[in-house]
């Protein structure tokens, strides 16, 4: 087993403080306040998120935590450490019971079970990680394992409008 030098161990630990934020306690606030005085988020296949403190908290408060369905789940598949920044692989699972226009844009929910893999970037300043969602998937994985030709058009029109 490998032990984690200490700025890895504090990078680790500032994001695990910053998803526990997000999702379980659906706490805008509480994720800013892991993150820098000008972070950034972006979601790169639908390219929501924001630039700023009062945008992200906006993106996190009004767009993002509302909208994560009860049984959203991240599993970790691998972390990569490099000195400022953590790369880490999940898969993510969740019953689509809501809108989620920041993963799905213009996708009504369908109440279908979903599992896809997602890659996160977080990137880190002083301790505190100024991009907390730099995070990227397949582009067709959340539409593809819902599996329902309408969703897909839908989404694939969204996604073409918001690149």
């Amino acid at each position: 087993m490998t032990t984690l030098a200490s700025n890895h161990q504090m990078m680790l630990s500032t994001w695990q403080q910053h998803t526990q934020a997000e999702f379980a306690l659906k706490d805008a606030d509480a994720a800013l306040a892991t993150m820098t005085a000008n972070p950034y988020v972006l979601f790169v296949p639908t390219g929501t998120g924001g630039t700023g403190r009062e945008a992200v908290r906006d993106f996190y408060a009004n767009r993002f935590l509302p909208t994560i369905p009860p049984d959203f789940g991240l599993a970790s598949v691998s972390q990569i450490f490099a000195q400022d920044h953590i790369v880490e692989e999940f898969v993510v699972s969740f019953t689509h019971t809501l809108k989620m226009d920041w993963l799905l844009p213009g996708v009504p929910a369908t109440r279908r079970k979903t599992e896809f893999p997602l890659v996160g970037v977080i990137r880190f300043e002083n301790g505190k990680k100024p991009c907390a969602d730099g995070r990227s998937r397949g582009r067709g994985e959340p539409i593809q394992t819902l599996d329902s030709t309408r969703m897909s058009e839908q989404a694939n029109g969204a996604r073409i409008s918001a690149y």
